[in-house]
């Protein structure tokens, strides 16, 4: 964290020319300031920035930082966040859950979309148009590992990729994990080939996927679908037409109201594409079909589907970071500002996440809060308290001789509900909150995570 938010960051502002004379900001003053003003303050403004910024002993108007969201600064900030996605940090013990210890990792991969004004069509090509002209989109591709919390990524690729192109696609796996993704990412080279190289996959099956006998027959699914709610049905199937990969055919018959929530969601796609339902699919929405490579005696198809399952958890992790750390939202108009502030709340929610993982991924209270309960007024102020404790922290004195924040005018002061709180409160208050930062806070204060907190980070930061 100190090498990246520091030492990096000094280097790599002179490198895409954001610091070229160091006045007032240095890189990595301009960096934190960014970071912890918008993962304290979702939606902070120019002045609210520059408040933060006194924490690093830097008085800065807003006009000045307004001027600082430049191309360059963008550049500066995207290879701050190759960097730190480039880090993979992971709890130090496994998810004590039997189901999940069978497998070496247990991997989930996705991707959210985030639209772009269009100005920025250049650098990040959305659907539709020529390059570099029509809609601008940037995809965030994640792999998440359930064991240990690991995330790899976000990595960023332009919002036309499709998610066969995964930047992942390439990265394997140890061997004995089991990889599970959306039917956007099923290819069958690639299970192949991940099943060549020692380790499983679990996907749900394609509408107008083709299968064959093991001995390589044509088989008719119809045949083999169960007609009884709550029934099921498994057996060994060749897949792919090239590659005929012999997987698992797992089925079950879901109820009516199952279904009929499936064949909502279709028509609903298909309105959104602007396409018909396809037939096939929508007889289909009375089963869940599973694909899988992973031996019997090693997961069932009951198992099988609680596993499955486990694939809207990166669902969440998209929601959270949407509807918290509202990466898809900004108060501007300038294109640069608008890529400086995606760039900047994707280090932050980073940091959080790394902060879950060292200090409370054992915690069984660890879960989004519930609606109505104030959560996310609370993690807001959870997150203010880290960021201050974390510039504080990160500053190269050991503290600076004024907390006071930055304030303009009486009519600001009275507005503003963001007090900075002394030092000597930070270690009591602040490093308590330190994980109910992150995926939305908790229900109650973890105790375990608090004392681990206070034993590990006054000799760390």
């Amino acid at each position: 964290m100190k090498h990246i938010l520091e030492e990096r960051a000094n280097v790599l502002a002179r490198e895409t020319g954001c610091i070229e004379r160091q006045r007032k900001f240095s890189g990595a003053d301009l960096l934190q300031t960014l970071v912890f003003g918008w993962l304290s303050h979702p939606d902070a403004s120019l002045e609210r920035l520059a408040s933060m910024a006194t924490i690093r002993k830097v008085e800065v108007t807003d006009t000045a930082l307004h001027k600082r969201f430049t191309e360059p600064c963008a550049h500066f900030l995207h290879a701050v966040f190759e960097e730190m996605a480039s880090v993979v940090v992971e709890a130090s013990q496994d998810v004590p859950l039997e189901l999940l210890c069978r497998f070496q990792s247990v991997v989930l991969e996705d991707r959210s979309s985030i639209a772009l004004p269009e100005e920025l069509a250049e650098q990040w090509q959305g659907c539709g148009g020529s390059p570099g002209k029509g809609q601008a989109a940037v995809k965030l591709h994640v792999r998440w590992e359930l064991k240990r919390g690991q995330v790899q990524g976000p990595r960023l690729t332009h919002g036309r990729i499709i998610d066969r192109s995964s930047p992942f696609k390439d990265d394997g796996l140890p061997v004995g994990s089991l990889y599970i993704a959306d039917l956007g990412y099923l290819d069958w080279g690639a299970i192949a080939a991940r099943r060549a190289a020692g380790s499983y996959t679990l996907t749900r099956a394609q509408a107008r996927t083709n299968y064959w006998t093991p001995e390589g027959k044509p088989l008719e699914l119809d045949a083999l679908l169960p007609q009884q709610v709550g029934q099921t049905h498994e057996r060994w199937v060749r897949v792919g037409k090239e590659h005929r990969h012999l997987m698992r055919l797992l089925i079950l018959r879901v109820p009516q109201d199952g279904a009929s929530r499936r064949r909502a969601n279709l028509e609903a796609d298909a309105k959104r594409r602007a396409q018909p339902v396809r037939e096939q699919a929508w007889k289909l929405a009375d089963w869940t079909i599973l694909l899988t490579d992973v031996p019997a005696n090693l997961l069932n198809l009951q198992e099988a589907l609680v596993l499955v399952r486990e694939r809207w958890q990166m669902e969440m992790l998209y929601k959270l970071w949407k509807q918290y750390g509202r990466i898809d939202e900004w108060r501007t108009t300038n294109p640069w500002r608008v890529l400086c502030e995606l760039y900047a709340k994707l280090i932050g929610l980073l940091l959080q996440h790394w902060l879950i993982l060292l200090f409370a991924w054992q915690d069984e209270q660890r879960r989004m809060p519930q609606t109505g309960t104030g959560g996310p007024r609370y993690r807001q102020f959870a997150a203010g308290s880290f960021c201050r404790g974390a510039l504080v922290s990160l500053c190269p004195t050991s503290h600076p001789t004024s907390h006071a924040f930055r304030v303009p005018n009486e009519q600001a002061q009275k507005a503003s509900q963001f007090r900075p709180t002394p030092p000597a409160e930070i270690d009591q208050l602040g490093f308590e909150s330190l994980s109910w930062c992150v995926w939305g806070g908790m229900q109650k204060p973890p105790n375990r995570s608090v004392l681990k907190l206070r034993e590990y980070l006054p000799r760390t930061m």
